[in-house]
C-alpha cells in the first residue's frame, strides 16, 4: 500500500483529499501511511497556505528513490509482457482485475453483504 503510494505521489505535491476522493484509499488507511512514511523519512507534509486544513505531501529523495526504482520495474514488467498477451486475453484479465477491486472496494467501503460474517 504503501508503495502504491508512493507511485501515486510521483514527482508531484498532492493533497491527501485528492487521493482519497480519487478512491485510492479510506480515510483512516491514508492517515495510517502517510505517517508511517513521513516518520521514515520517504514524504513531507505540508498544511496548505491558503486552507489550513489541507495536507500535501511530496517525495523526499528518499521517497523519490523508491518512486524511480518502482517505475522502472514497472517499465521492465511492461516489456517482458509486450507481445506474449493477446489483446482478448488482456481485456479479460483487466475485466476481472476491476471486478475485484469493487468487490474489495465495496467490502472495506460498506462491509460485507447482509447475513455474511467479517
Amino acid at each position: 500500500m504503501q508503495a502504491l503510494l508512493l507511485v501515486n505521489v510521483g514527482r508531484n505535491e498532492v493533497a491527501i483529499k485528492d487521493l482519497v476522493e480519487r478512491g485510492y484509499y479510506v480515510g483512516s488507511n491514508i492517515t495510517y501511511n502517510v505517517r508511517n512514511l513521513s516518520e521514515t523519512a520517504y514524504i513531507i507534509q505540508q498544511r496548505s497556505d491558503r486552507d489550513r486544513r489541507s495536507v500535501r505531501i511530496a517525495l523526499t529523495e528518499k521517497g523519490l528513490a523508491i518512486y524511480d526504482h518502482l517505475t522502472r520495474m514497472e517499465a521492465r514488467h511492461a516489456a517482458a509482457l509486450d507481445g506474449r498477451v493477446e489483446d482478448a486475453e488482456g481485456n479479460a484479465a483487466r475485466g476481472l482485475l476491476r471486478t475485484l477491486e469493487r468487490i474489495w472496494s465495496d467490502s472495506i467501503n460498506y462491509g460485507p453483504p447482509a447475513g455474511e460474517g467479517g
